[in-house]
C-alpha cells in the first residue's frame, strides 16, 4: 500500500479526492436531515468524486452506490430527492467539460472514456484464454488489426473508429458473462481476493550490484525462505542477516494483522450505523466495480485508504480507549460508575476532608482548584448537590450558577455516553438571562440547575456575558438545538425517545412529524402537558422505558417536575426543551437564523407575544444586566 501510494501515479492523488468527497458527503448528510444545511457539502462531495475521473474513471458510478446507501436510510421522501440531486449534479458538473471534448472528438455520448470495453475484454482474455480474446493492450491492438482488417487499428486502441470498436468489445464481453454467469462470478471472487491482499502485487525491490549478479532462486534454495534467513546483495558480509528472522516476523504480523483490525473497526463501528453505510459504500463500490474488469491493486487505493479508517478505530479502541477506562477504574473504584470516559476528561479523585490544604498534585488525574489550592469532592447524592459541578472539567460561573462550558457537539457526546453507560437519572438545564435571574429568586430552582449533570448557555446573552467577565464560553447551545440533535442522534442509534408537553394537538403533529420524516426513531410513547394525575404520566412513562425524555412544559415548571419525578421516572438521560415542540411542528416560529446569531431571537419572540413577554425580556434582561455588572466587579 505504501508502495504504490508513494510513487507518482495519478491513483494516490484519486484517493485524496476520493477521501475528501467521503468526508464532505458525511459531514453534509449530517447537517442535511433536518436542518437547511448541508447543501454545499453535498454538492462539494459530488464534485470531488468527479474531479477524481479526470485522472481515473472508476469512481464515475459511485453516486449509483450512494443512492442506494440513502434509500436504505430510509430518510425524508420529500428531501431526498433535492439532496441526491446536489450530490449528483456536482458530479455531472465536474466530469461535464471531458463529455463535451469526448462529443467533440468522437460525435457520440462518451462520459469519461473509451477504454472500459477495452479492460472488460482483457479481463476476460487474461482469465480464460481458450476464449481468444487479447489480455493486454499490445495484444489487443493486433486483435483488432486482424479481425477488423484494419492495419491502421493497430496504432491507437481508441482511433480511429474509437467508438465504434469499444461498443463491439462491451457486446463481446456482455455476450460471455451472460453464458457463463457463474464462472464471471467465481472470477470476480478471485479477484476481490487478490485485491485484498497487501503484498499481491508489490514487486520485490532490491538493489543489484552488477559485480555480484545472482539468480533469486538459487538463494532461496540455499538458505531457504521460510524464515528470510537468505541473503540479498550485502557488502556488509551475512551478519545483518541474522536480524533478516525477526524483520520477517515484524511483517508478517503487522500484514496479518491489517485485517483484523479492519474487520473489528468496521463491527465496532456498527453503533455508527448510517456514517458506518456511507464510509463502507466505498470499499464495497471499488472492490465489486474493480473485480469486474481488468484490474490492479492501484486501481483500488481509496478502497484501502478509506478501509485504514476502521483499522484506526481498533486501533484506538484498544490502546487508547481501553486504557483509559482500565486506569480510570483503578484509580477511582468506587467511583468509576460515576464517572465519565473520554478523550481530554480529568478523573476526580475524591479528598476526604473537603477543603483539605494540599501542595502538590497530579494536574492529569486531580481535579484541582487553582484558587482555593483544595481538592473539591465529586457528586455523589443529592446531599452533595451543592457540588454537583465538582465532577465537570470546566465550568464558567456567571451569576453564581456554573455553566458547563461545552460545545453542542461535546454536549451531545456527554449525552451519548450516559446513555450508553446505562446511567439513571441525568438531567440537562439550559439556561438564559430570565432563568439566571430567576434563579437568584428562586431556591428551588436554583438548586435544580446546580444539581444537574449539564447546564449549558441557552441564550447568547449569558455567551456575551462570559465575554465580558473574561471567562468566554465555546458557544451557545440551546435547547431546540439539542432537541433535534438528540432526535437524530436517537434515530441512528436506535435510542428510545418520549415526548412529553405542549398541548394535545402540539404533541400529536410532533409525533406524526417524526414518524413521516425520521421513520428510523424509536418513539416510546408520548403525552400533552395538560395532565390531571401525575401517578398515571409516571407510571406510563416508566413502562415506556425511553432512553430520553423531552419535556415541553416550560420554565421553571418542567425544571421543578423533572427533579421531584426524576428518580421515580428512573429514565437514562432526561431534559426541559420549553416550546420546542410547538417551533418543529410549525404552530409557533423560530427567530431567523441571522437574529439567532446576533442575539436578537428575544427581539422577535417579544414581537410576537409582547403581552406575555414583556418583563420578561424588558424587566429581566435589565436585571441581568446589572447581576453582571456586579460581578465584574
Amino acid at each position: 500500500l505504501a508502495y504504490y501510494s508513494l510513487l507518482l501515479l495519478p491513483d494516490g492523488l484519486v484517493s485524496v479526492f476520493i477521501m475528501a468527497g467521503t468526508l464532505l458527503l458525511i459531514r453534509g448528510y449530517k447537517v442535511s436531515w433536518h436542518k437547511e444545511k448541508g447543501y454545499k457539502e453535498l454538492f462539494l462531495a459530488g464534485a470531488f468524486y468527479g474531479l477524481s475521473c479526470w485522472l481515473r474513471p472508476n469512481a464515475m458510478l459511485l453516486f449509483v452506490f450512494w443512492i442506494i446507501a440513502f434509500l436504505l436510510m430510509r430518510k425524508s421522501v420529500v428531501e431526498m430527492p433535492k439532496r441526491l440531486g446536489l450530490l449528483v449534479l456536482g458530479t455531472v458538473i465536474a466530469i461535464a467539460p471531458i463529455t463535451i471534448r469526448n462529443f467533440q472528438l468522437y460525435g457520440e455520448f462518451v462520459p469519461i472514456t473509451l477504454n472500459i470495453g477495452n479492460i472488460l475484454q482483457m479481463g476476460l482474455g487474461e482469465e480464460d484464454p481458450s476464449l481468444g480474446l487479447p489480455a493486454t493492450d499490445n495484444e489487443t491492438l493486433v486483435w483488432d488489426a486482424k479481425n477488423y482488417n484494419r492495419p491502421d487499428y493497430a496504432g491507437n486502441l481508441v482511433s480511429p473508429d474509437g467508438f465504434l470498436r469499444e461498443r463491439d468489445r462491451v457486446r463481446r464481453s456482455t455476450k460471455i458473462i451472460l453464458e457463463r454467469p457463474f464462472w464471471y462470478i467465481g472470477v470476480m471472487l478471485k479477484r476481490i481476493n487478490l485485491l485484498t491482499k497487501y503484498s499481491a502485487f508489490a514487486p520485490l525491490i532490491r538493489l543489484e550490484l552488477p559485480e555480484k549478479k545472482a539468480l533469486f532462486s538459487e538463494y532461496k534454495e540455499k538458505y531457504g525462505q521460510l524464515v528470510g534467513t537468505f541473503s540479498y546483495y550485502n557488502d556488509y558480509g551475512t551478519a545483518a542477516d541474522y536480524f533478516r528472522p525477526l524483520v520477517r516476523a515484524l511483517q508478517r504480523i503487522f500484514k496479518e494483522s491489517l485485517w483484523i483490525f479492519i474487520l473489528l473497526g468496521l463491527i465496532i463501528s456498527t453503533k455508527n450505523l448510517y456514517t458506518w453505510l456511507l464510509i463502507a459504500t466505498v470499499p464495497l463500490y471499488y472492490l465489486l466495480s474493480q473485480s469486474a474488469i481488468h484490474s490492479e491493486f492501484r486501481y483500488v487505493l481509496p478502497a484501502h485508504c478509506i478501509l485504514f479508517i476502521f483499522y484506526s478505530v481498533t486501533f484506538y479502541t484498544i490502546f487508547i480507549a481501553l486504557p483509559r477506562q482500565l486506569r480510570q477504574k483503578i484509580v477511582t473504584p468506587d467511583y468509576a460508575s460515576r464517572l465519565d470516559v473520554a478523550p481530554f476528561e480529568q478523573l476526580t479523585v475524591p479528598s476526604k476532608n473537603i477543603g483539605e490544604k494540599i501542595t502538590s498534585y497530579d494536574p492529569n488525574i486531580l481535579n484541582f482548584d487553582e484558587e482555593s489550592k483544595t481538592l473539591e469532592s465529586p457528586i455523589l447524592g443529592q446531599e452533595n448537590i451543592e457540588n454537583s459541578f465538582s465532577q465537570r472539567p470546566s465550568r464558567v460561573t456567571i451569576t453564581g450558577i456554573p455553566i458547563d462550558n461545552l460545545s453542542q457537539k461535546e454536549a451531545l457526546e456527554t449525552i451519548d455516553r450516559y446513555i450508553n453507560q446505562k446511567q439513571k437519572n441525568r438531567l440537562m438545564v439550559v439556561v438564559n438571562a430570565s432563568k439566571l435571574v430567576l434563579a437568584q429568586e428562586d431556591k428551588e430552582l436554583r438548586q435544580i440547575i446546580l444539581s444537574a449533570d449539564i447546564v449549558t448557555a441557552d441564550g447568547m446573552s449569558v455567551v456575551w456575558a462570559s465575554n465580558f467577565l473574561g471567562k468566554p464560553l465555546k458557544e451557545r447551545v440551546t435547547g431546540i438545538d439539542t432537541f433535534e440533535n438528540l432526535v437524530e442522534m436517537a434515530a441512528q442509534k436506535g435510542y428510545s425517545v418520549y415526548f412529553l408537553g405542549a398541548k394535545p394537538d402540539v404533541v400529536e403533529a410532533l409525533v406524526k412529524h417524526y414518524q413521516e420524516n425520521l421513520p428510523n426513531l424509536k418513539i416510546a410513547g408520548y403525552h400533552d402537558g395538560y395532565f390531571g394525575s401525575n401517578e398515571d404520566v409516571i407510571d406510563d412513562v416508566k413502562k415506556a422505558s425511553p432512553d430520553i425524555l423531552f419535556v415541553a412544559m416550560g420554565s421553571p415548571r418542567q425544571e421543578k417536575w423533572q427533579s421531584v419525578n426524576l428518580t421515580k421516572l428512573a429514565v437514562p438521560f432526561t431534559i426541559g426543551v420549553g416550546g420546542s415542540f410547538d417551533h418543529i411542528t410549525g404552530f409557533s416560529r423560530r427567530a431567523p437564523k441571522w437574529m439567532q446569531q446576533s442575539g436578537l431571537e428575544w427581539l422577535y419572540r417579544l414581537a410576537q407575544e409582547p403581552g406575555r413577554l414583556w418583563q420578561r425580556y424588558l424587566v429581566g434582561n435589565t436585571k441581568f444586566i446589572l447581576l453582571v455588572l456586579r460581578e465584574r466587579k
